[in-house]
């Protein structure tokens, strides 16, 4: 499955930057040194942005799909990647072992968000609004174990 949500994650971004909208800003390139002083941002903002992102998605996905897909990789690509690279089990700011685990749980529930969203056939509301509902408690979890490790 997760693979499957690569390739179609790839396809999404390639499509996105064809289309001369680079996720999360309106340039297809970023300056080189920007990753390297650019300052880590803030979980919890970065949880709310995509908690506020995704309420809209099952109302989005029944009015135009093709919206819902686009707001999902553009949450997906400038925030949930941020949070795993940063407070994933792999994470620079050194996660405990809990909150790793929350944040790898709440990128699987990203995932089958996706997934659901990318199906060939319009994917049903209800079925967006389980998924948004499970990664919303996911995103909750990894604020709790945020708020644990300090």
């Amino acid at each position: 499955m997760r693979s499957r949500f690569r390739a179609v994650m790839i396809s999404g971004l390639v499509w996105a930057a064809a289309c001369g909208q680079a996720p999360g800003g309106d340039t297809a390139e970023a300056p080189a040194d920007t990753a390297a002083t650019a300052p880590i941002p803030d979980l919890s903002t970065l949880v709310g942005e995509i908690r506020t992102g995704i309420a809209e998605l099952p109302a989005m996905t029944a009015a135009d799909p093709v919206a819902a897909r686009r707001t999902a990789v553009d949450l997906y690509a400038t925030r949930q990647e941020t949070i795993e690279r940063h407070w994933g089990p792999r994470g620079d700011q050194g996660p405990s072992v809990e909150l790793g685990r929350a944040v790898d749980a709440a990128e699987q529930s990203f995932h089958d968000l996706m997934a659901l969203l990318n199906q060939e056939a319009a994917p049903d509301s209800s079925g967006v609004r389980r998924a948004v509902t499970a990664l919303d408690l996911r995103l909750e979890a990894v604020l709790q174990e945020a708020a644990v490790q300090q």
